[in-house]
């Protein structure tokens, strides 16, 4: 069985191993001083006689092997004081480092057991998110900065696993209902006409393929939206009209508008450029366009316009939106849809990003909404680096604007 040493021992091993380091370390400089002047001190003493200070004839290998010895045999005259003291110095020396180094295993210990404690809860929290438990929390706290932030780091990751699971099951359940009902209806129409209960006729066929194309709708949509949430690249930019954008949007409902009756505003200037992705950015202001004019009714009047916001600018009536959902530090430009239909009611609002959220929802299904298009705009906006906010009066102006960081 292999061994494995923990932190706890490894920590206890490394300041004991300093420890003992030392010791010998500081043996060795003194053994060396002892030795270098040696002779000299020895004839320095040779004439201090007495009988507590008696010079003796001593071999200086016998010094050298109570300590390490080197096999050298050289005569040197130390008086028992000096012996004493060479001695005691040794004891002292040896003492000295065994304390050192318990002390040393104690601290050891002690930095290992601060440690260890912190990442065996990291690895309970691990098992945990392996498990497929999500709900976790810091058992213990700790003041070490970098197995603080891994902590916070582990909690933020399942945090975002879990919210990732739920939207997924909520996906899959709305696209369940979402796809269940036109299929049905789908099914029955072609039962009926299968059972001659209804004609095989042209209108017949029309209502069948209005189901199929809401079918395709909300595949294609969803695909869309897919591929932009899951897409990690940076994106790239490029300088474009923004004019021309808008103008080309706006032309591409031009029947509609004729017959509702509806006057278009494209008030953002020609010659303006915005650096940005030109496939999200579209698809983020057809989206916006279209849902202002199947939603305002006739006789409508839709504007698209663009604002700046300068950074700091307390002044500007972007700044509190920016505040909460940006950063006051930097520029903007703000493209904004604004229309004066029904209006949208603040509970609606909260919710009005959501996949296959329906403000009116008979509505939504007979004007072939597929309460996907706003999700897409969210999503698009993100990845641009940006947010969009929703202002909205009952029954007399909605407006969407889109903040992008110059």
């Amino acid at each position: 069985m292999k061994f494995k040493l923990t932190i706890k021992r490894h920590l206890t091993l490394i300041f004991g191993a300093f420890s003992l380091l030392i010791t010998v370390i500081v043996a060795l400089v003194f053994n060396l001083s002892v030795d270098s002047n040696f002779e000299k001190y020895a004839n320095n003493k040779k004439q201090e006689l007495g009988r507590e200070n008696q010079v003796v004839e001593i071999q200086k290998s016998n010094v050298r092997n109570s300590f390490f010895g080197n096999g050298q045999n050289k005569n040197y005259q130390l008086t028992t004081v000096e012996l004493e003291l060479r001695d005691s110095l040794t004891t002292s020396i040896l003492i000295i480092g065994a304390i050192s180094f318990f002390i040393s295993l104690l601290i050891g210990h002690f930095i290992s057991l601060r440690l260890s404690k912190p990442l065996k809860s990291l690895t309970k929290m691990t098992e945990e998110i392996e498990k497929g438990s999500y709900q976790l929390k810091i058992e213990h706290d700790t003041n070490i900065e970098e197995i603080s932030l891994l902590s916070n780091s582990l909690v933020k990751m399942a945090n975002q696993i879990s919210e990732s699971i739920e939207k997924d099951k909520r996906l899959s359940q709305d696209v369940q209902h979402e796809i269940r009902t036109p299929l049905t209806n789908l099914k029955a129409q072609l039962e009926a006409m299968i059972d001659g209960v209804l004609d095989l006729d042209l209108e017949t066929i029309r209502l069948c393929l209005i189901e199929v194309e809401r079918l395709t709708k909300i595949v294609q949509q969803l695909h869309q939206l897919g591929t932009i949430e899951s897409e990690r690249d940076i994106i790239e930019k490029d300088d474009l009209y923004l004019y021309d954008i808008v103008n080309s949007i706006i032309k591409e409902f031009s029947l509609n508008i004729e017959k509702n009756n509806m006057k278009t505003l494209n008030l953002i200037e020609k010659d303006f450029i915005i650096n940005s992705n030109e496939e999200l950015l579209y698809s983020s202001l057809y989206n916006l366009i279209s849902n202002a004019i199947k939603y305002s009714g006739s006789n409508a009047q839709i504007k698209i316009y663009l604002d700046r916001f300068k950074k700091e600018d307390i002044s500007s009536k972007y700044y509190k939106q920016i505040s909460n959902m940006g950063n006051v530090l930097k520029d903007y430009n703000i493209v904004s849809i604004e229309d004066n239909g029904v209006g949208i009611a603040q509970e609606d609002i909260n919710h009005i990003f959501e996949r296959f959220y329906r403000i009116d929802k008979s509505r939504s299904r007979k004007i072939g909404g597929s309460g996907l298009g706003l999700s897409i705009v969210h999503a698009a906006v993100i990845k641009l680096g940006g947010f969009i906010t929703v202002e909205s009066s009952k029954n007399i102006n909605t407006i969407f604007s889109i903040f992008l960081e110059k």
